[in-house]
């Protein structure tokens, strides 16, 4: 009862003033409080009203250090996600508007690996001729140890040069095989994507349909 009375006393003094602004808000012993003044208390949520009690505006605590940080991060995460989305509604816009069927990208599927079948094709063909010199290399090598001779510095220059040159080939011809496995990973990824949106955009149609936005077929 002397709270009630304290209260009402708090009350009717900020109302002397019909321009007071007046705060309320619990305190750590679960006592409503009331004053002119916000609470000292910055982790104290609070309302500021009228002196009539409407209430104008609600007072939010500080956050801790924590609490920023976690919010900061959320936000971060949401930002990203929300990056990520756009990127792939751009995506996807892009190929839907790239390919009217499943088999066109098949089609450039294959092109891509014949062309790409074409350089490695070729690069074998600069392997075997790299190898035949190497061969030829130690059979000069090979004359010049029957006569217990060494070898010109030419010889072994030529050795060194001709076995880089393989080894870049070879990590040329790897490096495609590595394409082409890729190429067909990724157009598989599309098809399935592909497939996935022409379904969505077919339920969407079914739906309208069904809910009264699509026309009969011949009405206007």
């Amino acid at each position: 009862m002397r709270a009630e009375v304290a209260a009402a006393t708090v009350l009717m003094g900020i109302a002397l003033s019909s321009h007071a602004a007046l705060y309320k808000w619990v305190d750590d012993k679960g006592r409503v409080q009331y004053s002119d003044k916000p609470p000292s208390e910055r982790d104290k949520s609070a309302v500021q009203m009228t002196n009539r009690g409407v209430i104008i505006k609600k007072i939010e605590p500080d956050k801790s250090a924590e609490q920023k940080k976690a919010q900061e991060e959320d936000l971060a995460r949401k930002k990203l996600d929300d990056m990520r989305a756009a990127e792939q509604r751009r995506l996807d816009n892009a190929l839907l508007q790239s390919f009217t069927s499943v088999q066109e990208i098949d089609m450039k599927r294959d092109r891509e690996l014949q062309a790409l079948d074409t350089i490695i094709a070729n690069l074998r063909g600069q392997e075997r001729s790299m190898n035949e010199r190497i061969v030829e290399d130690r059979k000069r090598l090979d004359f010049f140890a029957k006569r217990n001779k060494p070898p010109p510095d030419s010889v072994q220059e030529d050795i060194q040069r001709n076995q880089a040159q393989a080894k870049v080939l070879r990590d040329d011809i790897e490096r495609r095989h590595q394409e082409v496995l890729a190429t067909r990973t990724k157009y598989e990824a599309l098809k399935k994507r592909y497939q996935e949106l022409r379904e969505e955009q077919a339920a969407g149609v079914a739906t309208s349909a069904a809910s009264g936005g699509g026309q009969a077929p011949g009405k206007k």
